[in-house]
């Protein structure tokens, strides 16, 4: 069937928020510096009453009220400690905006990104006697030491 503009022979297609959240989580999951999605600042009565955080680090702007071609995404993350923070946001801005215009092919005018805090690696955090524990079972000098 051939869609065109959201609308098909048959109907219009609309696209739900969530699945703007979900192809962010998905594209960022793996990508090198991010550590995490973060809960961004509560926008509005809505915001500090939200039933769930699964929406929690993204936010969607539609500037096309009618036909929703075109949007502005914000989004909210931790990045790795160590990571070159310009560069993790230039990459996570570029991955949403092709992964989108690609899947939903819907125009990114802008990839807003926030970085909300940075976090140690696991290994890390961990205290000194894990580290220590853990090398005796696998028979590698401590990490961190």
């Amino acid at each position: 069937m051939l869609v065109e503009e959201g609308r098909a022979a048959s109907g219009m297609t609309q696209v739900s928020d969530d699945v703007f959240v979900s192809i962010a989580r998905i594209c960022l999951s793996d990508m090198e510096g991010v550590a995490r999605l973060a809960a961004g600042p509560a926008r509005g009565l809505a915001g500090l009453f939200r039933a769930s955080d699964a929406a929690a680090g993204v936010r969607i702007e539609k500037l096309d009220k009618l036909a929703e071609d075109r949007i502005v995404l914000d989004v909210h993350l931790a990045v790795e400690e160590g990571a070159s923070i310009p560069k993790v946001c230039r990459a996570v801005q570029q991955s949403l905006k092709e992964t989108i215009e690609t899947m939903l092919n819907k125009e990114v005018v802008q990839v807003n990104v926030y970085v909300e805090g940075i976090e140690a690696s696991v290994a890390e955090e961990m205290p000194m006697e894990v580290k220590q524990a853990e090398s005796e079972t696998t028979g590698e000098a401590p990490r961190g030491a």
